[in-house]
């Protein structure tokens, strides 16, 4: 697997409530997404368990394209993942991408409570 900085979402992002990865990936004026037809995104654990108060937190990962810089159509979206499974190191998610991705492209995250530890990693390969 090669790993391009240039394609990173997410490094070791500190997840506490529902947002978006700090990253946005620009793939450029030219972009028609056709490309794209053998990259992976791939998310991870970071370096530490997801914990919350009640136990019973659940992740939600979804993958935005669009052509503006804040995209909002889904290309792909998890169920609930289970505090259970997100535990350090754990690969969540590996998905091959399809064709016709937008210029712009972000993992949005949705938790059903507020977690008090965890962080993910997230990028395109």
């Amino acid at each position: 697997m090669i790993k391009d900085i240039k394609m990173e979402l997410m490094t070791d992002q500190t997840i506490t409530t529902s947002s978006v990865s700090d990253n946005t990936i620009d793939l450029g004026a030219n972009a028609s997404g056709d490309a794209l037809d053998e990259l992976y995104l791939v998310v991870s654990v970071g370096a530490a368990d997801f914990d919350s108060s009640g136990d019973a937190s659940t992740l939600t990962l979804d993958l935005q394209s669009g052509s503006t810089a804040t995209p909002t159509a889904s290309v792909v979206k998890t169920s609930a993942i289970a505090q259970s499974a997100l535990t350090k190191g754990a690969v969540v998610l590996a998905q091959r991408l399809g064709r016709g991705l937008g210029r712009y492209i972000r993992l949005s995250y949705t938790c059903s409570a507020a977690f008090t530890a965890g962080s993910l990693n997230a990028f395109l390969t």
